[in-house]
């Protein structure tokens, strides 16, 4: 890169935070990306099952893989929920304190659970279609290589879980924010909700370790 010609971007020696902005916004990619993927691996499975004959009966109505399929569309709701729902977030942001709180503390929440559970849904619906989803002409095998990636650049899970933290030392007033916008959406359950989550916010101030058991309450919690 000698003598190449380029822009500066931000300010001298502010480098790392001018790119945590571009990060923020290819976290929430990398969650709504391992979404989309899921929910076409999802469409994939249904949709053979429903064109699949086994023993005299169509696959789709057989108790283990209706549960199965079941488990799996709750996953994707959830994650879908999940992206959709910072997104917005991210939207409404630059007016709205509570909205920029959720979309500080929930970045890489949510990238973290999204990113985490695709793989593992991904293949349990390549499990479904047995060899045939396994093969690279079906979408789910391209799918299943593609989709640990996600949960790679950008930070990796203990990278996510360790910003998590690293909002945390910078005081409580964010997650405050968020804890109200939980006890809104969550209704009744709301306030004992958000009584665990604190629990965990202590065990993890405690203990480091404990910070990806924080960040997978959090991603519960605000799926549900």
């Amino acid at each position: 890169f000698t003598d190449a010609f380029g822009y500066l971007l931000g300010d001298p020696g502010s480098g790392i935070r001018t790119i945590l902005d571009m990060v923020t916004l290819t976290r929430l990619d990398c969650a709504l990306a391992s979404a989309g993927m899921m929910r076409a691996s999802l469409a994939e499975a249904v949709h053979y099952a429903r064109g699949r004959s086994v023993f005299g009966k169509m696959l789709v109505t057989q108790p283990i893989m209706t549960r199965v399929l079941a488990d799996m569309a709750l996953d994707v709701a959830a994650a879908t929920a999940l992206s959709f729902r910072l997104a917005s977030a991210f939207d409404a942001a630059r007016n709205n304190p509570a909205e920029a709180a959720y979309a500080r503390v929930m970045t890489p929440i949510v990238k973290y659970w999204c990113c985490k559970i695709a793989p593992a849904l991904i293949y349990e619906a390549m499990e479904c279609l047995g060899g045939n989803g396994y093969v690279e002409e079906r979408p789910i095998a391209r799918h299943y290589r593609e989709a640990p990636v996600n949960a790679i650049w950008e930070g990796s899970g203990n990278v996510m879980a360790l910003d998590v933290l690293r909002v945390l030392q910078r005081g409580k007033d964010l997650f405050d924010l968020v804890f109200q916008t939980l006890e809104r959406d969550l209704g009744p359950a709301g306030k004992k909700t958000t009584d665990v989550l604190r629990a965990a916010i202590a065990l993890a101030e405690r203990d480091e370790g404990a910070a990806r058991l924080l960040v997978e309450q959090f991603a519960l919690a605000a799926a549900a």
